[in-house]
C-alpha cells in the first residue's frame, strides 16, 4: 500500500472512519530478474488481496508448463485457490497454522528430513475448510515444517513435485521483497509526485524502467544494488554530457580523458 497525504489523490481506497486519507494498491508480477507486469488499483474492494492477487495472476501470467506462481498468505480464499487450479494455474503459497482442513492422504517423509533450516514435519493432501466451517471438495497439497519452534505450512496444488521443489519454489518469493526493497530504498518509489491515477502509472513505469537497467547493469558487473545505482548514474551523465558536447561541436576528449 502506497498512502498519500491527507485526501489529495484522485481515486482510492479508504481504510477507517477517523481519516480522508485515501490509499492505492500496486501489484508488481516478477519473472525471475525482471518484473513482468504492474497493476493498479483504486477500489474500494481491493483492500481484499483475494481479489488482487488471483486477478493479477489470471490476466498478465502465461500459463506454460513450466511456470509455478508464488505469492504470500494475504490470499485467503478457498474459492480462488480453487479456481486458479481449474484454470491450471500452478501455485506454491503459504497457509496460515491454524487453518481447518481434513487429511485424506498422507505421503511418506523420511524422518528428520530437512530443507535448508526447515525441517519436514509432513507431506498431505488435504480438504480445506471455508470462512463459514463448510468443508471445500477440492484436494490441494500441503506441507507442515518446523523452522525452531515456528511451523510453516505451503499450500499448492501441484502433486507430483518433491518436498524439496515446493520449498524452494517458494523461497523464489524472496525475491519479491528484496526487489520492493530495492523500488522503495533506492529508486524513492514511496513518493508520488502525481496524485491521479495516469500520473501515478506513468511514474511507476518510469521508474521500473530505469530499474531493469539498473538491474541489468547489477547483474553484467555482479555489483550489489547501491553500487549498480550509484555507477550506472555516473556513467550515465557522462554520456550525456559526451552527446551535448557533441551536438555543441566540441570535443569530448578535451573533457573526458
Amino acid at each position: 500500500m502506497i498512502a498519500e497525504a491527507a485526501n489529495k489523490l484522485e481515486k482510492g481506497m479508504r481504510t477507517g472512519g477517523k481519516t480522508n486519507k485515501k490509499q492505492i494498491k500496486y501489484t508488481i508480477n516478477l519473472n525471475e530478474l525482471f518484473p513482468s507486469s504492474i497493476a493498479i488499483y483504486t477500489e474500494q474492494q481491493c483492500l481484499s488481496e483475494d481479489l488482487t492477487i488471483p486477478r493479477a495472476i489470471m490476466q498478465s501470467i502465461d500459463r506454460a508448463q513450466d511456470n509455478v506462481f508464488v505469492f504470500d498468505q494475504g490470499v485467503r480464499s478457498r474459492a480462488k485457490f480453487i479456481e486458479l487450479d481449474q484454470n491450471n494455474y500452478r501455485f506454491v503459497t503459504r497457509l496460515t497454522t491454524n487453518a481447518l482442513h481434513e487429511v485424506i492422504k498422507v505421503n511418506p517423509v523420511k524422518k528428520g528430513v530437512c530443507v535448508g533450516n526447515l525441517q519436514v514435519i509432513s507431506d498431505e493432501i488435504v480438504l480445506l475448510y471455508n470462512r463459514k466451517n463448510g468443508k471445500v471438495e477440492h484436494p490441494f497439497r500441503l506441507l507442515k515444517t518446523r523452522n525452531n519452534k515456528k511451523e510453516l505450512w505451503f499450500l499448492s496444488n501441484q502433486f507430483d513435485l518433491s518436498v524439496e521443489e515446493i520449498i524452494k519454489i517458494y523461497r523464489k518469493r524472496w525475491d519479491i521483497e528484496v526487489f520492493f526493497r530495492f523500488l522503495k530504498q533506492e529508486m524513492n518509489i514511496t513518493h508520488l509526485i502525481s496524485t491521479n491515477l495516469n500520473g501515478i502509472k506513468i511514474v511507476l513505469y518510469m521508474t521500473l524502467i530505469a530499474a531493469m537497467l539498473i538491474l541489468v547493469y547489477k547483474r553484467l558487473n555482479d555489483i550489489g544494488y547501491k553500487t549498480a545505482k550509484r555507477r550506472f548514474t555516473m556513467e550515465l551523465d557522462d554520456m550525456i554530457s559526451i552527446i551535448l558536447i557533441k551536438l555543441c561541436g566540441g570535443d569530448p576528449s578535451l573533457v573526458f580523458r
